[in-house]
């Protein structure tokens, strides 16, 4: 029997079990198929009709659809489970991976002086030792080779940087329809070129400038590619140049025109980003408006989409997808692989503990092949951790809905602490009064501190992804009144807006972003003492030095500034401890009085220490977003008691911090200050600014709570949020990202190492004892690595 025949014979076989479990449900255990990996989720089926598979977007894979649908040039492979000992917080065996050839054939460098570098295959035999007496330092570890045309060979990506021009090689490959069956359009060059295309035209204003319409013109998501490359010195030109994407030699080329970090783009968007996932262009061409590159049509449905991934869509409801392994793989491919994965949903949410009891019951029954041990009641989850017939899986604890900055100022400590000495709480919160947290030197202080820092430099140097200032994340989504017709429909559309830095000194304010912040570094990356240092950082330096010596002959300070900034200690690198330590150095720079150091968390035990601890100057809030928008965002912050908005919305006064020209730097934020206001008078017949008189943060929030007294927590809820979305209905986009840039500032974010650290916590999961699951960083299931017993 042929590979096709056999897999076709295979799926064919993984349908029966589903229909007799349908006729008689206490069959099930019996007639479970093994090649079967099922998902559960509490939610409805939520994948619109606009794109069905992962391609044309610029954006990383964070769901299980664009997971399983999303094909590469190059992919990093991961293969064993993680056996982990929390005792003593140890690696005893990492998942391992190593970079593969996915739609790529070979890869080809040509240097400076003509010769030639070719890359043709992806083998990976040197392992690295342990390295931490029997044990690893590191969840995952490289995979190696010494074959010099290895993609992992350890010269591969220094060779990236310093060829000048590379040509990637496609393989002979053809798209297969929704039933999982061979198409007659064969994978090509100008497939990447079309993917290219259709994000960038997704962006309304390039499309008047082009010339293109469409007929139903709501297709409108701002473009952002063009900066991301240009943080890799690649210019969009050269990757939009036609000629580069050759069809007959079935390669596409990148010409190297000035000192490009390509390796960085290699690692971080060429196979990642899922605007390098191929569209078929000849089935554009065939069968949609080629002049638009079937913007409005491709993918709209699944009839209307081809799949070169490890798992094809073949069905979606609203209560289940089906995903097929791919029927056109090497027999050895798909062996030890599952065969299917079946995503089942619920029409509606269950609550919390209906969803407990029936996830766990599926899982029991072979129904669900993996469950967070979370999300399970308290006796279960001790009973699976104690239990050895269940198996332990761990992945890292990633989730796009989570909070990205979780580390806030404090706003009043409840007593002293370890953490910070007297000095440092008279400097921050001086008699712990509210005006002068937020509308005094206290602010001014934090302000300056931050913005010391060159945040780019920071993250480049600790080798994380995109730095991310703000509170709000980079994913949620905008609701203004011009939602329809603005370029702004997520924050991360408005990046730059995001990432720029005011900082507040005696006689002015000035202003950089991140963009001013990259320049600066590829400036100075060759100047240790000089390459974390923000724009400003003279300016700033000379505002903190004032600001220090008068605050220290007033109050007659004896002694230092003493606080430890926590550190998870998992995380440091060579890299990462050379640039924590830059940072620490730099602080210390600015005054001989300011005594800042390290404070290493090194295992969960004390980092679940430092996120209780009601005494630090700072507090870790993490917080899972449902609705993942703008609304969810301000409420999560007005409900929260220790870093309330409510507390800006009573004591900021933004006339305090005007700049020299007298201009208010706060209007977005006094704006909603007023709204806020107003509406609460209007729903609770209370005065806000009642509360200006009482400094003690219960005080505030119990007087709050009894002047609103007559209503239910339910009712008191439901009108925040109306408050909130009403304010969001009466604004444009812009000027809401704007509040949400200013109230970044009034909370001024401590220098938080951790936002650069990509902490990787680890997520307990129990597996059905037949699948090995790879634990990966960013927390993405792969099916395709999922090895079968």
């Amino acid at each position: 029997m042929n590979k096709k025949g056999f897999l076709l014979f295979s799926l064919s076989m993984i349908a029966l079990p589903i229909l007799t479990f349908s006729c008689s449900a206490k069959n099930h255990i019996d007639s479970k198929n093994k090649y079967i990996f099922y998902e559960y989720k509490n939610q409805a089926n939520t994948t619109s009709d606009f794109n069905f598979h992962a391609t044309s977007v610029d954006k990383y894979i964070d769901n299980d659809v664009e997971s399983l649908t999303s094909s590469f040039l190059f992919r990093y492979k991961y293969s064993e489970s993680l056996e982990f000992d929390y005792v003593n917080s140890r690696v005893l065996k990492p998942s391992k991976k190593w970079l593969i050839m996915n739609l790529a054939s070979s890869i080809v460098l040509t240097m400076e002086d003509n010769s030639t570098l070719t890359y043709d295959n992806d083998e990976h035999e040197i392992i690295p030792s342990a390295n931490l007496g029997n044990g690893y330092d590191s969840k995952v570890i490289l995979l190696t080779s010494e074959n010099p045309s290895s993609i992992n060979s350890k010269d591969f990506k220094n060779n990236l940087n310093k060829a000048k021009k590379i040509e990637v090689f496609l393989k002979e490959k053809n798209y297969l329809n929704n039933e999982n069956k061979l198409s007659s359009y064969s994978l090509k060059a100008m497939d990447f070129y079309y993917s290219l295309m259709r994000d960038k035209l997704s962006d309304l204003s390039i499309r008047k400038d082009m010339n293109i319409s469409l007929k139903n013109n709501e297709i409108n998501r701002k473009w952002n590619l063009k900066n991301k490359l240009s943080l890799y010195k690649i210019n969009d030109e050269d990757l939009f140049d036609k000629n580069n994407y050759d069809n007959q030699k079935n390669s596409i080329t990148f010409n190297k025109k000035n000192q490009w970090d390509f390796a960085g783009f290699f690692e971080n968007e060429l196979i990642q980003n899922l605007v390098f996932s191929p569209v078929s262009s000849d089935f554009i061409h065939d069968t949609f408006d080629a002049l638009n590159y079937g913007l409005q049509s491709y993918g709209k449905t699944l009839n209307d989409s081809l799949f070169l991934s490890d798992y094809v869509f073949i069905s979606n409801t609203i209560e289940k997808q089906i995903f097929d392994i791919n029927s056109d793989l090497d027999l050895v491919d798909y062996l030890n692989k599952p065969l299917r994965v079946e995503i089942n949903y619920t029409i509606s949410p269950l609550n919390q503990k209906a969803y407990e009891i029936q996830s766990f019951n599926r899982f029991k029954n072979s129904l669900l092949s993996t469950l967070d041990v979370d999300s399970l009641n308290l006796s279960d989850a001790n009973d699976v951790i104690k239990n050895q017939r269940y198996k332990i899986s761990y992945n890292s604890l990633r989730n796009s809905n989570n909070n990205i900055n979780k580390i806030f100022w404090k706003i009043i400590p409840e007593s002293t602490s370890n953490n910070f000495n007297e000095n440092f709480k008279k400097l921050i919160y001086g008699d712990l009064n509210l005006n002068y947290f937020y509308n005094d030197l206290s602010f001014e202080f934090r302000n300056n501190l931050s913005n010391l820092i060159n945040y780019f430099a920071l993250n480049f140097i600790s080798k994380n992804k995109t730095y991310w200032h703000s509170y709000a994340n980079d994913n949620m989504l905008i609701f203004g009144k011009n939602n329809q017709t603005n370029n702004y429909n997520k924050l991360y559309d408005a990046y730059y807006h995001l990432n720029s830095f005011t900082s507040f000194l005696k006689k002015e304010s000035i202003n950089e972003n991140i963009i001013d912040q990259r320049e600066k570094f590829y400036l100075f990356k060759d100047d240790q003492n000089n390459i974390l240092k923000s724009k400003n950082f003279e300016k700033i330096k000379k505002n903190l030095n004032h600001l220090l010596d008068n605050f220290i002959n007033q109050n007659n300070i004896k002694g230092n500034f003493e606080w430890q900034i926590p550190v998870y200690e998992k995380a440091i690198n060579q890299e990462k401890y050379f640039a924590y330590n830059q940072v620490i150095q730099l602080i210390k720079s600015i005054h001989p009085s300011l005594k800042p150091e390290l404070k290493l968390v090194s295992d969960i035990h004390s980092l679940n220490e430092l996120k209780s601890n009601s005494n630090s100057y700072t507090k870790y809030i993490d917080i899972n977003y449902s609705k993942n928008n703008l609304s969810e965002f301000f409420a999560n912050l007005i409900f929260n008691d220790e870093v309330s908005l409510l507390y800006p919305i009573i004591f900021f006064d933004s006339k305090k911090w005007q700049n020299q020209q007298n201009l208010n730097l706060f209007t977005r934020f006094e704006n909603f200050q007023k709204f806020f206001k107003n509406s609460i008078k209007k729903y609770f017949d209370f005065d806000l600014d009642f509360l200006k008189t009482e400094s003690k943060l219960n005080k505030i929030f119990s007087k709050f709570k009894s002047k609103i007294s007559n209503f239910s927590n339910d009712e008191i809820n439901k009108k925040i949020y109306e408050i909130i979305e009403n304010y969001q209905r009466e604004n444009i986009n812009f000027d809401l990202i704007k509040l949400v840039n200013e109230i970044d500032l009034i909370y001024t974010k401590p220098i938080d190492l951790n936002s650069f650290t990509s902490m990787e916590f680890l997520n307990l999961k129990i597996v059905q004892d037949r699948f090995d699951l790879p634990y990966r960083e960013d927390g993405i299931i792969n099916y395709f690595d999922i090895f079968i017993k």
